[in-house]
């Protein structure tokens, strides 16, 4: 395959294929944090039995401690930088599960969604982790806000009272934009229990 090419391209081919293979094992190791080792405090444990007793600090101390362990087994600073990125990526993931979990003990009221925001902040510090000097040492900013971009527009939606959200649900599905717009409303709309989400699913179902 390889015949006839300059021994830089090879290496190049090499050097693409084993990047790729690190980022595979750079998300695993993310998942495995968040979704494995944390399971029990995040998907769980977090807001249950209520948003202001069982808040984002809790996991987060003990995600710290987990980290420790990577800084000693990753010192140089790109790979560490990769699994972290994966790590907030993924707990980005299991916020998400958390705010639209369907379940009773999980239905949020709409003056909660500050506790959200706040503890959406309280993550994205803990994982820049700026010096002293204002520099970030763990994910740079750019990646936090494209791995949250899809929190962003839910906490932003569960701060908006449900017949606000069927109206804007409405629009957007009948002129076809901003789908993920319409797919995060359907999935909160479908759990909340206020009179407006219940016209809505008898409207939609």
């Amino acid at each position: 395959e390889w015949e006839g090419r300059p021994p830089s391209a090879a290496f190049g081919d090499v050097r693409a294929v084993f990047g790729e293979a690190l980022e595979h094992i750079y998300e695993y190791i993310g998942v495995k944090v968040v979704f494995g080792d944390l399971r029990n405090e995040i998907l769980l444990g977090l807001y249950v039995p209520s948003p202001a007793g069982a808040r984002i600090t809790g996991p987060l101390r003990s995600l710290d401690a987990e980290l420790g362990a990577l800084h000693a087994l990753l010192p140089a600073e790109v790979p560490r930088r990769r699994v972290l990125t994966h790590i907030f990526r993924a707990m980005c993931t299991a916020l998400e599960a958390v705010l639209l979990d369907p379940l009773p003990v999980r239905d949020f009221a709409v003056d909660e969604a500050r506790l959200f925001i706040h503890d959406l902040s309280l993550l994205k510090e803990f994982f820049i982790a700026v010096n002293e000097r204002g520099e970030p040492q763990g994910v740079l900013p750019y990646e936090v806000d494209e791995c949250a971009g899809s929190l962003y527009v839910l906490l932003r939606m569960m701060a908006t009272p449900s017949d606000e959200i069927a109206r804007q649900y409405a629009e957007h599905k009948r002129f076809g934009d901003d789908q993920d717009f319409v797919h995060l409303a359907a999935k909160l709309l479908a759990k909340r229990t206020d009179e407006a989400a219940r016209h809505w699913r008898a409207s939609n179902s």
